[in-house]
């Protein structure tokens, strides 16, 4: 299914008139086309489109995938579960998973992040202590060589470098941060950035607290309420 044909199925469904939806938007002859699945549009044009429905992107892509959510999403929607009760088991079966995807950047860098994870996990259980010591250095080679190439920082780094901010030394985590908190500003308003950014504070608020650097924690407390003034992200109020 188009994009286009997913649009006539919602109009028809809510009783909007092919009139309405494309008057001042395109011609009827381009609309059938597109509604057809003939004809490509703009992001603009489309989402002029979405406005009338009304319908937000993140909702129209989550019924276009056949209301599931992005394989990114649900990639970090599952290692956040197995991560946050240190299950090494789940991240073994995640890590098993996507192997068998097709190889890419994006993939080996998830089985980077995996691998990392489960080594330091693995690693805790022997110890008591959380580093980066025991991590397969190709891996944490992979990782590290991927921030430092970063130059666009969106939503996909800010969770990329939230899941690996554990292996960054303490003075270099500064520099990033000195470097992005008036970049994650802008996403204040994004619902989904939001809970990313306030996970990546609290991560960094932590490890400051314990390493006594108190300034530090009261800037990085400072931008996580900021951040955190929904009902939503009130669990990272009281984290």
């Amino acid at each position: 299914m188009t994009y286009g044909e997913l649009i006539r199925e919602i109009r028809i469904k809510k009783n909007i008139t092919q009139k309405y939806l494309y008057q001042s938007i395109m011609s009827k002859s381009y609309a059938i086309r597109f509604e057809q699945g003939k004809h490509d549009i703009s992001f603009f044009l489309f989402n002029q489109i979405l406005e009338k429905i009304p319908m937000e992107v993140d909702e129209f892509l989550y019924i276009y995938n056949h209301y599931h959510e992005s394989q990114s999403e649900a990639f970090y929607n599952e290692y956040g579960h197995y991560g946050n009760i240190n299950d090494i088991t789940g991240l073994v079966n995640l890590k098993n998973k996507i192997s068998n995807a097709v190889d890419n950047n994006q993939v080996n860098l998830k089985i980077a992040e995996l691998t990392a994870r489960i080594d330091q996990l693995n690693d805790y259980n022997e110890t008591g202590i959380y580093r980066k010591e025991k991590i397969d250095e190709q891996a944490l080679n992979l990782i590290m060589t991927h921030l430092e190439t970063i130059q666009d920082w969106t939503i996909d780094e800010l969770r990329f470098l939230a899941n690996t901010i554990d292996y960054i030394d303490y003075k270099e985590r500064l520099d990033y941060f000195k470097l992005l908190l008036p970049k994650m500003r802008k996403y204040k308003d994004f619902g989904r950035g939001k809970k990313v950014i306030c996970t990546l504070l609290v991560n960094a608020t932590r490890e400051a607290m314990m390493l006594l650097d108190i300034e530090t924690a009261k800037i990085l407390l400072k931008e996580l309420d900021y951040f955190s003034n929904g009902i939503e992200e009130l669990f990272f109020r009281i984290s």
